[in-house]
């Protein structure tokens, strides 16, 4: 175990050298239509490692990426429009503190709070039955993403569901993804997942193409979803300048932490942007929130969520585990190692006077947590 403790620590030091820059880009593969026909949108579409194959899944191997068409069979499928009911960020917090019984909701960090937020979607998806003609549609339910939306329907056939995020600008592009429903990137009847890329402060118009196995569309249906303007998201859209290069930029979000916060007792976000410089997700963090970076861990994100916590976050948006250290707050970076499940991170330790010298190791199994070098 000691020589272990060595060769991570080595490897951690590796890493402070380099230094982490804070602006990273998340590594999902699916592929883009684009849509204004100037540049890719992309990003994550919470679908882990679907996002990964994206060539092999129907609906996302699109022949053209700048907006102009694709050839994919049954492109010029009908769209079906239907006016939705959306139950919106509010309604569904209502709910889970009248459901709690509290006066003031906790954390959307606390496990009780995201263990209603499921029980109440549980109760929502028995009172009917849910189709594409009549969906259920909850604005971000676990709080964990503001421009996000839960899907939940069913459909006759077993299909793959794509969706694309249009809005009424010339300076926003098309956002397209392959909605996550099941970690076998199966074709399914059953679609229970989340949008991500919504939009906030405008119209946001959402095509749901289906596909069967053999890459043909079969129907197509288009919603209108209003996102309130975000009292938190500065800049809705970035000045990006695009130089002339010979590699391209990899498919995926850039993650910005600390972006538009400075102030340490505000609360803070990750803010996550697209290619062209269009916020498309943004997770909620507490105040004094360590800026570090994301990782994926078993087709689920973590990250710092506190000065000393530790989120992990499934497809759904769920916060599955919440690991306190407590002792110790959390600084700057930290590293995963796969092999042993577990992640080392450095802290500092609230014993002693001295700042950001050391580093703790934890135990995402068991969530246990040492101190494995005081430096």
């Amino acid at each position: 175990m000691k020589h272990k403790f060595i060769r991570r620590f080595a490897a951690l030091m590796l890493l402070f050298a380099l230094g982490m820059m804070t602006l990273t880009a998340c590594s999902d593969k699916t592929k883009d239509e684009g849509g204004k026909g100037d540049s890719l949108s992309d990003g994550i579409d919470g679908s882990s490692e679907n996002s990964s194959n994206g060539d092999e899944v129907p609906g996302t191997n699109l022949s053209d990426s700048i907006g102009e068409g694709n050839d994919v069979e049954g492109d010029d499928t009908p769209a079906t429009v239907v006016t939705a009911t959306v139950i919106t960020e509010e309604e569904i917090r209502s709910m889970v503190q009248e459901a709690l019984k509290v006066n003031t909701l906790p954390s959307i960090y606390d496990e009780a709070y995201q263990n209603e937020v499921s029980n109440q979607l549980e109760q929502l998806k028995q009172k009917q039955d849910y189709t594409q003609d009549e969906p259920l549609f909850v604005m971000n339910p676990y709080g964990t993403n503001r421009c996000s939306m839960y899907v939940y329907l069913d459909t006759e056939d077993d299909v793959f569901m794509e969706y694309t995020i249009s809005v009424d600008s010339q300076v926003v592009s098309d956002f397209t993804r392959h909605m996550y429903t099941n970690d076998k990137a199966e074709s399914s009847s059953h679609h229970e997942g989340q949008v991500v890329g919504l939009v906030p402060g405008v119209t946001n118009t959402i095509t749901f193409r289906s596909y069967d196995t053999g890459n043909k569309i079969t129907d197509k249906y288009v919603y209108t979803i209003d996102l309130p303007v975000s009292e938190t998201i500065t800049d809705t859209i970035l000045d990006v300048k695009q130089v002339r290069s010979l590699e391209e930029l990899s498919d995926g979000l850039f993650a910005l932490f600390g972006y538009d916060r400075a102030n340490k007792a505000e609360a803070s976000h990750i803010l996550f942007y697209d290619n062209t410089g269009v916020v498309r997700g943004e997770i909620p963090l507490e105040p004094g929130a360590a800026d570090t970076r994301i990782e994926f861990v078993d087709e689920c994100i973590l990250y710092p969520c506190s000065e000393n916590q530790f989120a992990l976050v499934n497809q759904y948006g769920k916060v599955t585990h919440v690991y306190t250290l407590d002792g110790f707050r959390l600084h700057h970076d930290f590293d995963y190692d796969a092999d042993e499940d577990c992640i080392l991170t450095l802290a500092t330790n609230e014993k002693r006077k001295t700042q950001q010298d050391s580093i703790v190791l934890l135990d995402l199994q068991s969530g246990n947590y040492a101190e494995v070098c005081n430096m």
